[in-house]
């Protein structure tokens, strides 16, 4: 017998061995017993049970972020699950003070004096920017805080001979 995990939530009554009937989702039915419940339906019906599936696939997989890969998109994902993972660690170490403190050393390293202004970043270019640094930077930044004065010095240092 198949493990009963009732995800899609489509039902139907099944008639056990004992005579008794019990209702069982439909991926958790026999293929046989499938097949019986699919002979002489509707095309109607059938394109409806199709949907319901879909939207069930769908859900699941939204729900617990599950991606088929595939060949064409395999490095994309991976890519993408190291992104999540790095940015989650980042927002728990990190609070908007430490941001801040990058954003500063950031508008200090551009700052020019004839327009009295500097470079403004939002949350996310500041992310991406910190991800574009040298892993040892990262790694201080994670030990001491991006608020550690000599950290901020190399983060200026850096910023002005590598994205000016």
């Amino acid at each position: 017998m198949i493990e009963k995990r009732g995800l899609s939530g489509i039902y139907f009554r099944i008639q056990k061995e004992d005579g008794k009937f019990d209702s069982v989702a439909f991926e958790d039915i026999s293929v046989i017993e499938q097949k019986k419940i699919l002979q002489g339906r509707s095309e109607e019906w059938l394109k409806d049970l199709a949907l319901k599936l879909a939207d069930s696939l769908r859900s699941i997989g939204d729900q617990f972020d599950i991606v088929a890969v595939h060949e064409e998109n395999a490095e994309e994902i991976k890519e993408s699950k190291e992104l999540q993972a790095i940015r989650a660690m980042m927002n728990l170490k990190f609070d908007s003070h430490d941001w801040a403190c990058l954003h500063d050393c950031v508008y200090n390293a551009t700052y020019d004096e004839k327009t009295e202004d500097g470079k403004s970043f939002t949350q996310s270019e500041l992310e991406v920017l910190f991800l574009e640094m040298p892993e040892n930077m990262k790694m201080d930044a994670f030990k001491w805080g991006m608020s550690d004065t000599p950290w901020r010095d190399e983060v200026c240092a850096w910023y002005q001979k590598n994205k000016m």
